[in-house]
């Protein structure tokens, strides 16, 4: 899997400089785990990060948004909670620094989120995609 291999190599040049701290590995172990376990999807790796792994939130999710992989964070869009704060304010920033050309399915799909919106609106150069999807919203 292309997407295994992209948040290995995301998580490998993190990991590299951070600060050895207990989150930083448990997200150790999280990473390793993903690796190791080939046979879970999305839907597995989520229900784990949940349950065991999301006190190293702030370790974790950074590396997925780092891989800059449409598809990494059309997943993150599919399956963040966005009535958790921490993941809403995740989201924000994913959508203050992304390409909005290149991210424009998860942009679509953030649209739908009242929390997301007015920062979707002041996203400059948004694809039409997306500003038709925020006013079917509106």
């Amino acid at each position: 899997m292309m997407q295994r291999k992209e948040v290995m190599n995301a998580w490998n040049r993190r990991k590299a400089t951070a600060y050895r701290s207990p989150q930083l590995q448990k997200a150790d172990a999280f990473f390793n785990m993903v690796n190791n376990r080939t046979d879970n999807c999305w839907d597995d790796l989520v229900a784990e990060f949940r349950r065991n792994y999301y006190d190293s939130f702030d370790d974790i999710v950074p590396v997925m948004m780092e891989t800059d992989n449409p598809l990494i964070m059309n997943n993150f869009a599919r399956y963040a909670n966005f009535n958790n704060p921490k993941e809403l304010e995740a989201a924000k920033t994913f959508i203050r620094n992304c390409n909005a050309e290149k991210h424009q399915a998860s942009l679509q799909a953030m649209a739908s989120v009242p929390g997301l919106q007015q920062e979707l609106q002041n996203k400059p150069n948004l694809p039409d995609s997306v500003r038709n999807a925020l006013q079917a919203k509106a």
